[in-house]
């Protein structure tokens, strides 16, 4: 049974002439599903590493776009400064994930990735961060598509950023589906070293390919 499922997600992707419909996995749904388990299957980024990714994060997209952090993009409280870290951790709609650390054989890991980046990617938090940026590409040559995209993002230094981002990602499950009007940027630290690069986008105007997906994932 679990078996004719994933068959259903997979052939259900191959065709991209098909309407898109928006990307909006409810993960308790998905697990269902999948026979997984929430507390063993979703682990998310531990407080102070949240902590600190995110403050970085906020505070060069701030200093990108006059003074506009992430929670004036992620349109709550009006743009007001109420918004924990904690919250924007745990929050369920807006993608947030980053690279940096050591550069291997595919560029950048993944260092951080948000409940709703986890939720979509089909990851946990210890196999997300194991795992380099290159490879949320989908399969094949757009993997060293992506790759030339962020090392020409990365190679215009502090000013690198991509407002209107567009690309196609691939789940841990193989699930393949679109980004489109999300923003990446270089992080910097407070001594002007580079760190790696941030990615952010509202899930909802991410779309799969295929709309059988829509009532398959509880939306």
């Amino acid at each position: 049974m679990l078996w004719s499922k994933l068959c259903f997600v997979f052939v259900g992707m191959v065709g991209f002439g098909s309407a898109f419909t928006p990307l909006a996995v409810k993960r308790s749904h998905l697990n269902t599903v999948l026979g997984m388990s929430d507390v063993d299957t979703w682990i998310a980024a531990p407080a102070d590493v949240a902590t600190e990714q995110l403050t970085l994060i906020d505070a060069n997209l701030k200093r990108l776009m006059d003074d506009k952090g992430l929670r004036h993009f992620m349109g709550k409280n009006n743009g007001e400064e109420d918004l924990t870290l904690e919250e924007i951790d745990k929050d369920d709609r807006y993608f947030i994930m980053a690279s940096g650390g050591e550069r291997g054989r595919y560029g950048l890991n993944v260092v951080y990735a948000n409940t709703a980046a986890l939720d979509v990617m089909c990851y946990n938090f210890a196999e997300i961060t194991d795992t380099p940026a290159t490879h949320m590409a989908k399969r094949g040559i757009d993997r060293k598509k992506y790759k030339a995209y962020l090392d020409t993002l990365e190679m215009r230094g502090k000013e690198g950023m991509d407002k209107e981002y567009f690309g196609f990602r691939s789940s841990n499950m193989g699930i393949r589906f679109y980004i489109r009007e999300g923003m990446m940027w270089n992080l910097y630290d407070d001594d002007g070293n580079y760190c790696g690069q941030a990615l952010f986008f509202d899930r909802k105007k991410a779309c799969f390919t295929d709309p059988d997906l829509h009532s398959l994932y509880g939306i």
